[in-house]
């Protein structure tokens, strides 16, 4: 009995050891977590990457370095109370007392603050994946990309493989952003460079890239193979809700032209305020300067481009509102949106232009020299409200535009032709002109939808405008002392209205096949009047006299059949059956005009397959080009006296095949993105110029006109078998080493195209092979550097044996220092551009462009000091050459971009965070089903 209570007792002591013990043991240890981030005087504004923290416990010290979010945790940690000590190279060390509670999680916030001593050597101990994808997303980590405080998060798309940015937008592997969320929401609108121009780089963890189905409908059932768009979503740390964002900018300074003239001084002040949230925006924008800016970006300041070929000023002030009831996805939405703007610009441009023609049996030179001066005055008044409403089943956009404007035109235009020996002749003209009138657009849009497989589609426009004004104008001949000078008043109003009906059918509730159906009509009424008299006998000038209205109505049905081929891609085909009656009735000098009709069936089909990691696209499409009315009207247009002009009414419809081949791929685990891409056009009844020369002065009974001597008459005619098209081939390879980017691109361009001299057809073709690449490097956190080269061969020749080579190179470099004594920045942007002709004599043409700016940057960096300096070498002549039917056209641009300026600038950001500092989202370092590519 003792002895089997004694067994007993060991088994439960056993039992109880194995149960309790380890138990007991395991409590006695906790958790460390936390995050490390940089101050800010508005609170956290970026995390710390690769920090060493180090956790001095009585037998050990403990390592970490943080991840790409900032944070770090340490797991079994003894209880007690120890010194946490957090170590940076760009940061002074920060120690602190971390106390370790039994089975519970120690949270810790590090403030790190920045070294003042310049740091020569940085060792990465990690690297942070640039790119992840899961699924059908991409994961671009922002703590992978280089971007200095203050910088605002485009700079972090820019450094994004397989995108390109520019002022129109961003393309992600071939596909155009659409929309930008923050945090699955639209907090900055509709536009999608909104949100990367105004929220801040170090706020962003994340930015996600994917396809969303384009009707956005909620409750809607959507089929496979329905039209999709590429948007960004961007992940914060403050998990933003709304922000108020704005700045104020001033620049002054002066031409380096060495003497006083108009727009001597230069000048510029602006300043912006916008408030951003899901429901309700807020923005004003007002400037005036006259260094050419047409936006009111502090960035704009330092964006050291070429100079400007045009003197211009500019003042504007736009406002806007956007409301929005409910949300996307969740039940109706309505938007209203509303904005006025008002723009005041004045521009003036100067060029100059020679047309080296080639031998002939009438003559062994020909020259025509041509020098334009011209002075625009603008005004402008626009208002712009529409509403939108979308449920379940319909959609409903009204929107309303106006707008009333004044325009002043001056023009002095100076002519000149040299033939052989004889004596030189050519044209003076000086022309006026004033015109103010108004525009107004409606527009309604309803898409209801019947069934689950019967949609429909109305719209409907309304555009009128009417105008009147006034004009001057005095023109003389080299050849003669006679003086005509022409006073004309002109009326001129148009009526344009358009409207579509479309049914579509679904063959399938799942998939995207199906027929649609649509009807589009397209009226145009424009009435005309101008009245010239001749001072000298009071005579109306039948030549510059006109009175007529103008209409054009196109009716246009379609027929589409669409499929969606699972894991091949989308195919739609059809066709369009096109009507388009041209007419013109002229009253004056006499009752004449023409009626048209013009029929013609435009088939069409595309194929394309789209993923977030590349894409294949494929269109063939058809279709008409209507001629203009100048080209139609059979008068004289005699505003060059030189270069005379006249339309030709038995002109028929250019009928255009145009084919489109794109590719776009994301490869490798390197992020290397390829894109390939061809574009050809054949045209049939291609119209083309049809040129007579006079050698002395010729009657033309046509029009009641003599032409003066070494003139020049263009018609028009309709000439088939006219090509062109482009291939291009890309290849972007990022490099971790550089921090940066390769780009090499080759291009190639052909033209086959028509014209007339005299009687005779010719043929000019032309091929223009270029060789590019281009290579951007973040070296260190404060260095960008930028360098690119083009090498460019371009050939013409036609069919009477005349040909013009030539070579282009082209090299251009820029880069960035920051943080230059910690509040210094030095920036300078220099191209080279060298053209050399082959089969003309003449010297080499050479272009030379240095633009320099330095700055200072303080109250973190939120204000800014800076001098920036324009084409300072002065050898910079806006070179362009290109040869034509029977003769080469060179042309050079007066700069008006060579000045200086002082500038100061103020921006401000307050955002309202949907976290607080102790809420901080330390989030996970790698998410799971992921697969990481990159560096």
């Amino acid at each position: 009995m003792n002895r089997t209570f004694r067994n007993l007792a060991i088994c439960a002591f056993s039992l109880l050891s194995f149960l309790v013990l380890p138990r007991a043991a395991r409590a006695q240890t906790g958790t460390v977590s936390g995050s490390v981030v940089t101050p800010d005087e508005n609170g956290v504004q970026g995390v710390v990457v690769g920090a060493l923290v180090e956790l001095c416990i009585p037998s050990d010290t403990l390592r970490l370095s943080t991840s790409y979010t900032g944070t770090f945790y340490f797991r079994k940690v003894p209880v007690g109370t120890y010194t946490l000590r957090v170590s940076h190279l760009s940061y002074e060390t920060s120690e602190q007392q971390v106390e370790v509670k039994e089975g519970s999680e120690s949270g810790v916030y590090v403030l790190l603050k920045e070294r003042t001593e310049h740091i020569k050597d940085v060792v990465v101990e990690a690297q942070v994946p640039l790119l992840t994808v899961r699924g059908d997303t991409l994961i671009f980590n922002a703590a992978a990309t280089r971007i200095q405080e203050g910088d605002e998060a485009i700079r972090i798309v820019e450094q994004l493989p397989g995108a390109i940015v520019s002022e129109q937008g961003v393309t992600l592997l071939g596909q155009q952003i659409s929309r930008t969320y923050v945090d699955g929401r639209l907090i900055f609108g509709r536009d999608p460079m909104a949100a990367l121009r105004n929220l801040l780089a170090n706020d962003v963890v994340k930015i996600r890239a994917y396809d969303e189905y384009a009707d956005r409908r909620s409750g809607r059932k959507h089929r496979k193979g329905e039209k999709m768009e590429r948007v960004l979503d961007i992940e914060t740390r403050s998990k933003l809700i709304s922000a108020t964002t704005g700045h104020f900018l001033a620049s002054y300074g002066a031409d380096m032209q060495g003497h006083r003239a108009e727009g001597s001084d230069r000048y510029g002040i602006g300043g912006t305020a916008n408030f951003f949230s899901e429901k309700l925006l807020l923005e004003a924008n007002a400037f005036s300067n006259n260094i050419g800016r047409k936006s009111n970006r502090i960035a704009d300041i330092l964006q050291l481009a070429s100079p400007k070929s045009s003197y211009d000023r500019n003042t504007l002030v736009d406002v806007g509102l956007t409301r929005t009831w409910g949300e996307w996805g969740a039940g109706t939405v309505s938007e209203l949106a509303a904005s006025y703007t008002y723009d005041d610009s004045y521009s003036r441009a100067a060029n100059y232009l020679q047309q080296h023609y080639f031998p002939t049996e009438e003559y062994a030179r020909r020259e025509y020299a041509d020098t334009t001066q011209n002075t625009t005055e603008e005004r402008r008044h626009e208002v712009f409200v529409s509403w939108s409403r979308s449920g379940e089943k319909s959609r409903l956009d009204i929107a309303h535009q106006m707008m009333f404007q004044k325009t002043g035109d001056r023009t002095r235009r100076s002519t000149d032709n040299i033939l052989d020996d004889q004596p030189s002749a050519g044209s003076q003209s000086r022309n006026v002109r004033s015109q103010s009138y108004y525009h107004i657009n409606e527009s309604v849009a309803w898409i209801p939808e019947l069934t689950e497989r019967i949609g429909l589609g109305f719209s409907a426009r309304v555009d009128l405008q009417n105008g009147d004004g006034s004009g001057l104008r005095s023109d003389s001949l080299a050849s003669s002392s006679r003086r005509q000078v022409l006073t004309s008043s002109s009326v001129g109003r148009s009526q344009h209205v358009q409207a579509e009906a479309s049914v579509s059918f679904s063959f399938s509730e799942e998939v995207n096949n199906g027929l649609d159906i649509s009807y589009a009509y397209d009226y145009n009424n424009q009435h005309n009047r101008q009245t010239s008299l001749d001072p000298f006998d009071q005579r109306i000038d039948t030549v510059n006299t006109y009175n007529y209205t103008n209409r054009s109505q196109i009716h246009k049905e379609e027929l589409q059949f669409r499929f969606f081929l699972p894991k091949l891609g989308e195919l739609r085909f059809g066709t369009r059956m096109q009507s388009a009656q041209v007419l013109c009735d002229e009253r004056f000098p006499g009752p004449d005009g023409y009626d048209s009709w013009f029929h013609s069936l435009l088939p069409f089909f595309n194929f394309s397959k789209f993923s977030m990691m590349g894409q294949i696209y494929f269109d063939y499409t058809t279709y008409t080009q209507l001629p203009s009315v100048e080209q139609l009207r059979d008068r004289l247009d005699n505003t060059n006296p030189m270069m005379l002009i006249a339309g030709n009414p038995d002109l028929k419809p250019e009928y255009r095949h145009m084919f489109q081949f794109s590719y776009s791929r994301l490869i490798g685990k390197k992020n290397h993105s390829l894109d390939a891409s061809i574009h050809f056009t054949l045209t049939d009844r291609q119209i083309v110029r049809r040129q007579e020369f006079f050698t002395s002065p010729t009657r033309l009974e046509a029009w009641d006109y003599v032409a003066p001597a070494q003139s020049t008459l263009t018609t028009y005619e309709n000439v088939g078998g006219a090509k062109s098209g482009s291939a291009q081939l890309s290849w972007m390879i990022p490099s971790s080493k550089l921090h940066g980017q390769l780009l090499l691109q080759a291009i190639f361009n052909y033209e086959d195209l028509p014209s007339y001299v005299g009687s005779q057809l010719v043929r000019t073709r032309g091929c223009r092979p270029q060789l590019k690449f281009l290579l951007t490097s973040r070296p260190t956190r404060n260095l960008q550097l930028s360098f690119s080269n083009t090498t460019g061969y371009n050939s013409y020749a036609n069919n009477l044996n005349q040909k013009d080579r030539f070579l282009c190179e082209s090299v251009s470099a820029s880069g960035k220092w920051n943080n230059i004594f910690k509040y210094f920045y030095l920036q300078a942007n220099y191209s080279f551009v060298w053209s050399h002709a082959l089969e003309r004599s003449g010297a080499d043409v050479q272009n030379q462009i240095l633009n320099v700016g330095i700055g200072c940057q303080f109250l973190k960096r939120r204000a800014e000091i800076s001098f920036t300096a324009y084409d300072i070498l002065n050898r910079n002549s806006g070179y362009t050459t290109a040869m034509y039917s029977d003769y080469v056209q060179e042309s050079w641009v007066h700069s008006f971009g060579r000045y200086f300026t002082f500038n100061f600038a103020y921006k401000f950001n307050k955002s309202k965070s949907g976290i607080s500092r102790s809420g901080l989202n330390t989030g996970a370092v790698q998410e799971k089903g992921s697969t990481l590519i990159g560096r």
